[in-house]
């Protein structure tokens, strides 16, 4: 590609963690019934994102296309499971979403921070088909 010339194909900012086929959930996510379904699932979904730091990165086209929602269903599960723009709300939010400019990309990525949702992915060893040491 010559300086200059624009590339039309844009990589995905985040994928499903290939190496880790199962995702441990928190109890309390789970059964929280304050939570709408949508919000459970968003955070579900999200969690077959997040790396071993418990950070995702998926673009909300991604996150449209595996729920089949539109961009107002999508808003209003993430509002709830991020509090919203009520600072107390914030403070017992289930996710914390920042922006941030990752490096070689054209705009701001959302970061989610999943540590009260889901815990570290379960990788599968392939040798003794166990997972990290956990039952």
């Amino acid at each position: 590609m010559q300086p200059g010339q624009f590339n039309a194909k844009r990589r995905a900012v985040s994928r499903p963690n290939g190496h880790a086929p199962f995702v441990q959930l928190y109890r309390e996510f789970v059964r929280d019934l304050t939570l709408s379904t949508d919000a459970r699932l968003l955070g579900s979904l999200l969690a077959t994102f997040a790396n071993r730091d418990g950070f995702a990165w998926p673009g909300a086209t991604t996150l449209r296309k595996l729920t089949g929602w539109g961009r107002h269903r999508l808003e209003a599960a993430r509002a709830e499971l991020t509090g919203g723009r009520d600072p107390e709300r914030r403070k017992r939010a289930w996710l914390r979403a920042s922006y941030v400019r990752k490096a070689g990309a054209r705009f701001d990525a959302v970061r989610w921070e999943l540590q009260r949702i889901a815990r570290r992915p379960l990788t599968v060893s392939p040798e003794r088909g166990e997972t990290d040491g956990r039952r």
